[in-house]
């Protein structure tokens, strides 16, 4: 359907992305500058960029214009023929389409706000608003003109006042400037009669009067329909746009995706000055993860080789220990692989648990094949190739049936996840594909490649000098 972003996810993992991030897709582009119709042309063309990106599901660039909008213009020098204010001309069509707030009915306790506007009819489309009447202020003094003179008024004490400039004042027909006074400046009221009392100086809120004369709004104001911003956004004061891209997970993974979509747009889309783009989403807290595992991940990994030097007291056991991860790895990623699953923060998490069940079991084996080397160091002052090949497959033997169920209890634990199709099973079952994936490589490197690899250590040992001396003088722990 035209007009509409298909971007379907589950309501409640919508919200949470509208609320953490501010756009509903797992990525969204911000396009920041000072003018909406260029923010606009930037954004559709990123629509169209961003569409042949491979795995992109849909984009959608919101449009900055296209709301139509009823502006009223005064004209300054109409209004002023008319002795009326801008100020005025506002006031009147609040009131006449907006409404404005006049009383208020009290009830009981209820209180109810009395507006007053136009009816529909008299406000539904331009021609409507341009008949609106503005009231014109009458230039007459308050009081009952005097039948001899035109420009002569009664003041409320009886005194008239007569204008000088031939008699003809400027009262009448409501063309005079509001607040003006009507009058002759060079005349004078004649004096009052002997007697009489003298007459009180007028108010002046009560000078003028309306006159009852209007003018259409069409005649002091130019009323037209134009274009603009159906919502307005900016952020930390400056105007922007969003350009929503959602993506087929089972595809592309995000950062792969993110990562063609900015040289696609680095190569075809030329930003004017003042204007920038900012990447967001799903993706936003996926460059946060990498930017933070940058330094944590190699912090974790020298930790672990300390407390491996300390616990295995040499630096062959440590190392023997730590050939295990990448062999653990293995697993995984062919699991990954063949179950079309992408790189992502589940997948991650699942990677860093295989990596500690490794270390363990690498841990357990390299102790027990120690164990069997001192009780044959025990026995002889110097042992030879083939009491070490003895004392590994003795050490080796006796954690077959330990490693295999430990590895099999958490394997078969995890397993189900795999085929889970519920709430949540795509989190859960990349983060469990990882484990079983590695504990399987892991546990033939454990069983196989483990004590081979500690017997050539032992032999080298053995070619060079023997291995002279009690176990902790050569790197075993004791049994």
């Amino acid at each position: 359907m035209p007009g509409y972003q298909m971007a379907i996810a589950p309501p409640i993992r919508t919200r949470i992305d509208m609320l953490t991030t501010g756009v509903r897709t797992p990525v969204g582009v911000k396009v920041f500058g000072p003018d909406l119709a260029e923010i606009e042309r930037l954004s559709i063309a990123l629509e169209g960029m961003l569409r042949s990106v491979p795995g992109t599901r849909s984009t959608f660039a919101e449009r900055q214009t296209g709301r139509e909008y009823i502006d009223v213009v005064p004209d300054r020098e109409a209004i002023a023929r008319y002795g009326l204010s801008v100020r005025d001309v506002h006031d009147v069509v609040e009131a006449a389409v907006g409404g404005m707030a006049v009383s208020t009915v009290i009830a009981g306790r209820s209180r109810f706000s009395i507006n007053l506007r136009y009816a529909a009819d008299y406000r539904a489309d331009p021609d409507s608003l341009r008949r609106i009447l503005i009231p014109v202020a009458s230039s007459e003094p308050v009081g009952e003109a005097e039948p001899g003179g035109a420009g002569a008024g009664s003041s409320p004490a009886g005194n008239s006042a007569q204008g000088a400039m031939g008699g003809s004042g400027m009262g009448g027909g409501g063309a005079g400037r509001t607040g003006m006074r009507v009058g002759s400046p060079g005349g004078a009221s004649p004096a009052p009669a002997m007697g009489a009392p003298a007459a009180s100086a007028p108010d002046p809120s009560d000078r003028w009067r309306p006159s009852g004369a209007t003018v259409p709004l069409g005649a002091i104001a130019d009323v037209r329909v134009v274009t603009g911003p159906p919502m307005i956004k900016d952020e930390n004061g400056v105007l922007v746009g969003y350009v929503f891209a959602d993506i087929d997970a089972s595809q592309r993974d995000l950062g792969g995706w993110v990562s063609d979509a900015r040289a696609v747009v680095a190569r075809q889309l030329s930003l004017p000055p003042g204007y920038r783009l900012q990447w967001t989403g799903q993706y936003e807290f996926m460059a946060e993860m990498q930017a933070r595992m940058a330094w944590v991940v190699p912090l974790t990994l020298l930790l672990v080789v300390f407390l491996l030097r300390r616990a295995m007291r040499g630096w062959a056991q440590t190392g023997l220990v730590l050939t295990s991860l990448p062999f653990a790895l293995i697993g995984s990623v062919w699991l990954l692989h063949l179950r079309h699953y992408n790189v992502s923060t589940a997948v991650w998490v699942g990677l860093i648990a295989v990596i500690g069940t490794a270390s363990e079991t690498g841990i357990l084996m390299v102790e027990f094949l120690d164990q069997a080397v001192s009780l044959r160091q025990k026995d002889k002052a110097s042992l030879d190739v083939r009491d070490v090949d003895e004392a590994v497959v003795e050490g080796a033997s006796s954690r077959v049936r330990p490693i295999v169920m430990s590895v099999a209890s958490t394997v078969l634990g995890l397993l189900p996840l795999l085929w889970e199709a519920g709430p949540g099973a795509d989190v859960s079952a990349r983060i469990a594909a990882p484990v079983v994936g590695g504990l399987v490589s892991c546990l033939a490197l454990t069983l196989l490649v483990l004590p081979a690899a500690y017997a050539v250590w032992r032999r080298r040992q053995i070619r060079r000098g023997g291995i002279d001396g009690p176990p902790e003088a050569e790197g075993v722990a004791p049994a």
